[in-house]
């Protein structure tokens, strides 16, 4: 009888357990092949972002000469102008970079990453149909570290920061204009001395209205965690323990410039092997993933042709905009047309 009563007590926890440890396979509802749609051209090559503001496509410019910033249409891809001038003057800087935005948000955020202060500042303006910066304002926050590895995202009232440095690796919440974070979400790891970014949690952090995402790059792995930085789902599909390299670029499965957030899917570039295979491999093609916000695995595209090294998608028409510096496609944006998922949230 008590051996009955012993079992009985500890099976749901056998069972949780076998739960946990149980494989998670990457099922994705459907599966296509993206052809490109048309391409139009670009006035300066070797862009290292591109953004969506409005109507507008921004490319952010790598080796800049006169302006970090130029600006198209999206509708017909015509070049309207240039903006945020190099220099040391008024309204002038001198290392431009982007604060990711919701995609209703009125301004253009931006900030000098070449500032010296223990504050930042960030500025917020809107263009004119000339690409020129009107209703400039800003304000400041205490600098900590603007990760590359995720832009400072602004949402009303705060701004999130994804602190990936030693000896403390953080996504901290601030609220604008604060001296201190109101928020810190912690990870559990071991600093390792001299060697940035080399460990299990390294990622991309994103944000929209709803929520937060953490894409991990050496982990098959997606948080979502809402605005309060409390967990609501754990996407992890890896079938073991991740065997680090000591180099870090030996251990990427995600792509660490191409994944974006919008206001209804997580969409990112899967390699499933690390930058050397793919070098010693020679493979110019990986798969486009798209989740949806409750971490559902929705579409997964496949490229005919050398697959984007960026990438936006503009979420009203599910066309997303794409550059790569190689193959004979330096000059130009390639628009693919993400068929499917209008179709999907209008069946949801």
């Amino acid at each position: 009888m008590k051996k009955s009563l012993l079992f009985l007590l500890f099976f749901p926890v056998l069972l949780y357990c076998s739960a946990c440890t149980r494989e998670n396979k990457k099922s994705f509802l459907f599966e296509t092949e993206l052809t490109v749609d048309h391409r139009f051209p670009i006035e300066v090559f070797n862009p290292m972002k591109i953004h969506i503001y409005d109507h507008y496509l921004i490319l952010h410019q790598m080796n800049v000469v006169e302006f970090f910033f130029q600006a198209y249409k999206l509708s017909d891809g015509a070049f309207i102008g240039s903006f945020g001038r190099r220099g040391r003057g008024p309204e002038e800087w001198l290392n431009l970079d982007v604060a990711r935005s919701m995609d209703n948000a009125p301004y253009f955020y931006f900030y000098d990453m070449a500032t010296r202060e223990s504050v930042a500042v960030v500025h917020k303006a809107t263009l004119d149909s000339m690409a020129k910066l009107t209703e400039m304002g800003s304000f400041t926050i205490e600098k900590g570290t603007f990760s590359s590895m995720g832009r400072p995202v602004i949402r009303n009232d705060s701004l999130l920061v994804y602190d990936a440095f030693i000896p403390e690796r953080a996504v901290r919440l601030y609220h604008l204009n604060g001296e201190q974070p109101v928020i810190t979400w912690k990870y559990g790891m071991d600093p390792m001395e001299d060697q940035l970014f080399i460990d299990e949690d390294m990622g991309i952090l994103h944000a929209n209205d709803s929520c937060i995402i953490f894409l991990y790059l050496l982990k098959d792995r997606i948080d979502i965690m809402d605005w309060d930085l409390q967990l609501k789902k754990r996407l992890n599909y890896q079938k073991g323990a991740t065997v680090l390299h000591p180099d870090a670029w030996d251990n990427v499965w995600y792509h660490s410039e191409s994944s974006y957030l919008g206001e209804q899917f997580l969409y990112a570039f899967y390699m499933g092997m690390s930058h050397k295979e793919r070098r010693d491999k020679n493979i110019v093609r990986f798969a486009l993933e798209v989740f949806d916000l409750n971490g559902t695995p929705v579409y997964r595209y496949t490229f005919t042709e050398p697959t984007p090294e960026l990438f936006v998608v503009d979420e009203r028409t599910f066309n997303l905009y794409g550059y790569r510096g190689d193959n004979g496609l330096e000059d130009s944006i390639s628009v693919y047309h993400l068929a499917g998922l209008k179709e999907f949230l209008e069946n949801q």
